[in-house]
C-alpha cells in the first residue's frame, strides 16, 4: 500500500513539474511584462527560463540608453498555486 502511494505521489510530483515546463504561459508572461514596463510595452523579451519550480524573464525596457529589467516568478505552493513574480537583480 505504502509502494503504490508512494508512486502516485511522484507520479503527480511528475506530472505538475511537466505542467509547469509545457504549459500555456500567456498570463504569466503579460505579468512579468507589466512588472518590467508598467503600462507602456516592453521593447522586447530578451531572455525566458522556464523550469518545474519557477520562470524568470529579462526584458528590454528602453532602447536609449538601453536599460533591462530581470524578473523571478514562481507558484505559490512549490509546484502549485497561483504565480506571482517580483524583480531580482539586472543582468
Amino acid at each position: 500500500m505504502i509502494k503504490k502511494g508512494l508512486s502516485v505521489l511522484f507520479l503527480l510530483i511528475t506530472v505538475l513539474g511537466l505542467y509547469n515546463v509545457y504549459a500555456e504561459d500567456g498570463d504569466t508572461l503579460a505579468l512579468a511584462e507589466g512588472m518590467a514596463c508598467g503600462p507602456t510595452k516592453c521593447v522586447r523579451l530578451l531572455q525566458r527560463q522556464r523550469t518545474p519550480f519557477g520562470q524568470s524573464f529579462v526584458f528590454q525596457t528602453r532602447l536609449d540608453p538601453p536599460r533591462t529589467s530581470q524578473l523571478s516568478c514562481q507558484r505559490a505552493y512549490l509546484l502549485a498555486g497561483a504565480m506571482s513574480c517580483e524583480a531580482t537583480k539586472a543582468p
